[in-house]
């Protein structure tokens, strides 16, 4: 899944859009531990960014 750069995103709408998706996508695949890795740490920088890390946690994305 190709993710836009953290700066891109303008709104917190945006954001937990792009978590909806990423939610959506991730149901299907088979990651490896690296590319779990790298999610985890752009949803976590995103969710710091917008104020949005426990509903983050709340719903396994971080």
């Amino acid at each position: 899944m190709e993710l836009k750069a953290i700066p891109e995103i303008k709104t917190e709408d945006e954001a937990r859009s792009i978590a909806i998706d990423f939610q959506k996508w991730v149901s299907e695949e088979n990651l490896s531990y690296s590319e779990i890795i790298e999610f985890n740490g752009f949803f976590e920088t995103l969710s710091k960014k917008f104020n949005l890390t426990e509903e983050f946690k709340e719903n396994g994305i971080i």
